[in-house]
């Protein structure tokens, strides 16, 4: 009776995280970690990733990896009960990766917290204000909006010129945002840190520096 009240519960868990339960979660819900190690070894657990496990035949998120490294931001809470954007959220480069855009591997798993966060290996996580205007949900994950992504790879400079214009030109493409959005977000960092110039021009380089036309950017 006891096994079955174990599986009950984390099934409850990986029902709304694609299948995937942190062992910190399990150990609150009262699963000791000697059985998950049980339901690993028969099978019906997976290793996820260093403290996370999946569900086999439950859903599969489309990058679970990224999810699995999102969820040991606060390993204790289930996805549901974390604030947004105070939990974090996905930024930079795994932000443009799920927004499907080019195929250049990041810095591992990046994200952006409020406040500094416990480590999480194959992860960066930033330290800045994510505004509520800032973020979106995408596949069950809070990430930064496309223009609040650009201009975070743009200040982080982990990107080529050419290459900034690519993502700007897939965002654009594939009609996350236009350019109005994309140069407004572009301006108001100008603003803010009190440079000159104006995000329309500053996009428009970006676009030309990736052989774009910037004339042709809906």
């Amino acid at each position: 009776m006891k096994e079955l009240q174990h599986l009950a519960r984390l099934v409850d868990l990986a029902e709304g995280q694609y299948g995937l339960v942190t062992v910190a979660q399990a150990t609150g819900r009262g699963v000791p970690p000697r059985r998950l190690d049980d339901l690993v070894d028969g099978g019906v657990l997976e290793p996820a990733a260093d403290g996370v496990v999946r569900l086999r035949g439950g859903a599969r998120h489309p990058h679970p990896r990224l999810l699995a490294a999102w969820l040991l931001l606060d390993p204790a809470t289930p996805a549901w009960s974390r604030p947004a954007p105070a939990g974090g959220v996905v930024s930079h480069t795994s932000a443009v990766q799920l927004y499907g855009i080019g195929d250049r591997p990041g810095p591992g798993h990046e994200f952006t917290v409020p406040r500094p966060a416990p480590g999480v290996a194959h992860a960066t996580v930033h330290v800045a204000d994510v505004d509520d205007t800032d973020w979106r949900e995408l596949h069950g994950l809070p990430v930064t909006r496309p223009g609040r992504t650009l201009v975070d790879l743009a200040v982080g400079g982990t990107l080529d010129l050419d290459e900034l214009g690519r993502v700007a030109d897939g965002l654009i493409r594939g009609r996350w945002a236009d350019h109005e959005d994309l140069s407004a977000a572009l301006d108001r960092h100008l603003r803010a840190t009190g440079q000159r110039g104006d995000g329309a021009a500053w996009l428009d380089g970006l676009l030309a520096a990736a052989g774009r036309d910037p004339a042709s950017a809906g």
